[in-house]
Protein backbone atom coordinates (compact mmCIF):
# COMPACT_ATOMS: atom_id res chain seq x y z
CA UNK A 1 0.00 0.00 0.00
CA UNK A 2 0.75 3.66 -0.90
CA UNK A 3 2.05 6.07 1.61
CA UNK A 4 1.34 9.25 2.06
CA UNK A 5 3.53 12.31 0.62
CA UNK A 6 5.14 14.12 3.82
CA UNK A 7 4.36 17.89 1.83
CA UNK A 8 0.62 16.08 2.37
CA UNK A 9 0.56 14.91 5.93
CA UNK A 10 2.75 17.81 7.34
CA UNK A 11 2.18 21.17 5.14
CA UNK A 12 4.87 22.75 7.09
CA UNK A 13 7.04 20.42 5.17
CA UNK A 14 6.27 21.43 2.08
CA UNK A 15 9.25 23.60 1.70
CA UNK A 16 11.63 20.74 1.68
CA UNK A 17 9.36 17.87 0.74
CA UNK A 18 8.32 17.39 -2.62
CA UNK A 19 5.33 16.12 -3.40
CA UNK A 20 5.68 12.21 -4.16
CA UNK A 21 9.07 12.22 -3.98
CA UNK A 22 9.12 11.98 0.09
CA UNK A 23 6.70 9.81 1.30
CA UNK A 24 5.99 8.89 5.32
CA UNK A 25 4.33 6.36 7.26
CA UNK A 26 3.97 7.59 10.35
CA UNK A 27 3.52 5.00 13.39
CA UNK A 28 3.62 7.56 16.35
CA UNK A 29 3.88 11.30 15.82
CA UNK A 30 5.12 13.65 18.70
CA UNK A 31 4.39 11.41 21.10
CA UNK A 32 0.77 10.28 19.42
CA UNK A 33 -0.13 6.66 18.60
CA UNK A 34 -1.44 6.24 14.70
CA UNK A 35 -3.40 3.04 16.01
CA UNK A 36 -4.63 2.52 12.29
CA UNK A 37 -1.03 2.15 10.70
CA UNK A 38 0.46 0.62 14.19
CA UNK A 39 -2.20 -2.41 13.36
CA UNK A 40 -0.88 -3.09 10.00
CA UNK A 41 2.98 -2.75 11.34
CA UNK A 42 2.86 -5.27 14.49
CA UNK A 43 5.93 -6.40 14.50
CA UNK A 44 6.94 -3.01 13.85
CA UNK A 45 5.05 -1.45 16.59
CA UNK A 46 6.01 -3.82 19.24
CA UNK A 47 9.80 -2.64 18.93
CA UNK A 48 9.11 0.88 18.77
CA UNK A 49 6.81 1.10 21.76
CA UNK A 50 9.67 -0.04 23.53
CA UNK A 51 11.66 2.41 23.38
CA UNK A 52 12.42 4.78 26.10
CA UNK A 53 10.90 8.31 25.34
CA UNK A 54 9.61 8.09 22.52
CA UNK A 55 8.47 10.80 20.42
CA UNK A 56 8.12 9.73 16.46
CA UNK A 57 8.50 6.92 14.52
CA UNK A 58 7.55 6.25 10.85
CA UNK A 59 8.68 4.83 7.68
CA UNK A 60 10.46 7.54 5.99
CA UNK A 61 10.64 6.54 2.02
CA UNK A 62 12.66 8.51 -0.60
CA UNK A 63 12.00 8.19 -4.21
CA UNK A 64 15.19 7.76 -6.90
CA UNK A 65 16.57 11.10 -7.93
CA UNK A 66 15.54 13.13 -4.51
CA UNK A 67 17.46 16.15 -2.75
CA UNK A 68 16.01 16.87 0.58
CA UNK A 69 17.22 20.23 0.75
CA UNK A 70 20.12 21.65 4.02
CA UNK A 71 16.76 21.78 6.69
CA UNK A 72 17.20 21.60 10.67
CA UNK A 73 15.07 20.32 13.41
CA UNK A 74 13.43 22.04 16.16
CA UNK A 75 14.71 21.00 19.52
CA UNK A 76 17.62 19.66 21.29
CA UNK A 77 15.11 17.73 23.35
CA UNK A 78 15.13 14.59 20.67
CA UNK A 79 17.67 12.60 18.97
CA UNK A 80 17.20 11.48 15.71
CA UNK A 81 17.73 7.46 14.78
CA UNK A 82 17.36 5.96 10.96
CA UNK A 83 17.50 2.21 10.31
CA UNK A 84 18.13 1.47 7.57
CA UNK A 85 15.28 -0.56 5.71
CA UNK A 86 16.08 -0.98 2.22
CA UNK A 87 19.21 0.81 0.76
CA UNK A 88 20.28 0.88 -2.62
CA UNK A 89 23.56 0.03 -3.05
CA UNK A 90 24.38 0.90 -6.24
CA UNK A 91 24.50 4.86 -6.90
CA UNK A 92 24.99 7.72 -4.51
CA UNK A 93 22.65 7.83 -1.23
CA UNK A 94 24.00 10.01 1.42
CA UNK A 95 23.52 12.32 4.49
CA UNK A 96 25.22 15.11 4.92
CA UNK A 97 25.12 16.30 9.01
CA UNK A 98 26.28 19.48 9.87
CA UNK A 99 30.51 18.88 7.95
CA UNK A 100 29.77 14.77 7.79
CA UNK A 101 28.61 13.22 5.19
CA UNK A 102 27.59 9.68 6.01
CA UNK A 103 25.81 6.91 4.42
CA UNK A 104 23.02 4.14 5.33
CA UNK A 105 23.33 0.25 5.46
CA UNK A 106 20.61 -2.17 5.83
CA UNK A 107 20.28 -3.26 9.30
CA UNK A 108 22.58 -0.97 10.55
CA UNK A 109 21.21 2.32 12.35
CA UNK A 110 22.71 6.25 12.06
CA UNK A 111 22.05 8.77 15.27
CA UNK A 112 22.26 12.16 15.02
CA UNK A 113 21.35 15.72 16.17
CA UNK A 114 18.81 16.69 13.89
CA UNK A 115 19.46 20.31 15.17
CA UNK A 116 22.19 20.29 12.72
CA UNK A 117 22.06 21.67 9.26
CA UNK A 118 21.20 18.34 7.02
CA UNK A 119 20.71 17.02 3.86
CA UNK A 120 20.22 14.04 1.93
CA UNK A 121 19.96 13.04 -1.51
CA UNK A 122 18.85 9.61 -3.38
CA UNK A 123 21.03 9.80 -6.43
CA UNK A 124 20.19 6.01 -7.47
CA UNK A 125 17.20 4.43 -9.36
CA UNK A 126 15.88 3.09 -6.70
CA UNK A 127 13.92 3.49 -3.26
CA UNK A 128 15.30 4.14 0.36
CA UNK A 129 13.27 3.22 3.43
CA UNK A 130 14.32 3.73 6.87
CA UNK A 131 12.50 3.41 9.98
CA UNK A 132 12.75 7.20 11.15
CA UNK A 133 12.60 7.22 15.11
CA UNK A 134 12.89 10.32 17.42
CA UNK A 135 13.00 9.56 21.24
CA UNK A 136 13.96 12.13 24.11
CA UNK A 137 17.43 13.12 24.53
CA UNK A 138 18.39 12.02 28.18
CA UNK A 139 18.81 15.54 30.46
CA UNK A 140 19.14 16.49 33.62
CA UNK A 141 16.77 19.75 34.80
CA UNK A 142 16.45 22.18 34.48
CA UNK A 143 17.10 21.22 30.86
CA UNK A 144 14.80 18.55 31.01
CA UNK A 145 11.99 20.41 32.20
CA UNK A 146 12.44 22.96 29.35
CA UNK A 147 12.65 20.33 26.91
CA UNK A 148 9.44 18.75 28.13
CA UNK A 149 7.48 22.12 28.64
CA UNK A 150 8.73 23.24 24.77
CA UNK A 151 7.69 19.15 23.19
CA UNK A 152 4.53 19.43 25.19
CA UNK A 153 3.77 23.25 23.26
CA UNK A 154 4.79 21.39 20.05
CA UNK A 155 2.12 18.77 20.45
CA UNK A 156 -0.70 21.19 21.04
CA UNK A 157 0.45 23.37 18.26
CA UNK A 158 -1.31 23.55 14.81
CA UNK A 159 1.90 22.01 12.98
CA UNK A 160 1.26 19.05 14.59
CA UNK A 161 -2.98 18.59 15.10
CA UNK A 162 -2.76 19.51 11.53
CA UNK A 163 -0.81 16.89 10.45
CA UNK A 164 -2.31 14.43 12.71
CA UNK A 165 -5.93 15.97 10.73
CA UNK A 166 -3.99 14.78 7.28
CA UNK A 167 -3.37 11.45 8.82
CA UNK A 168 -6.48 10.55 10.16
CA UNK A 169 -7.65 11.68 6.74
CA UNK A 170 -5.68 9.47 4.65
CA UNK A 171 -6.47 6.30 6.59
CA UNK A 172 -9.97 7.08 6.57
CA UNK A 173 -9.53 7.11 2.68
CA UNK A 174 -7.55 3.84 2.94
CA UNK A 175 -10.23 2.04 4.97
CA UNK A 176 -12.64 2.82 2.02
CA UNK A 177 -10.33 1.75 -0.65
CA UNK A 178 -9.87 -1.77 1.58
CA UNK A 179 -12.67 -3.74 0.67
Amino acid sequence: QTAPSLATISPDHRAIAEVGKWRSFFLWGYGYPIDDNLARCPRTRDIVERIPGLNSAFFSILAPGTHIPEHRGVTKGLITCHLGLIVPRAGNLRMRVHDRVVRWAEGETLVFDDTYPHEVWNDTDETRVVLLVQFERPLRNPGKWIADLFLGIVRRSAFVQEARANIAQWNAAVKLLDV
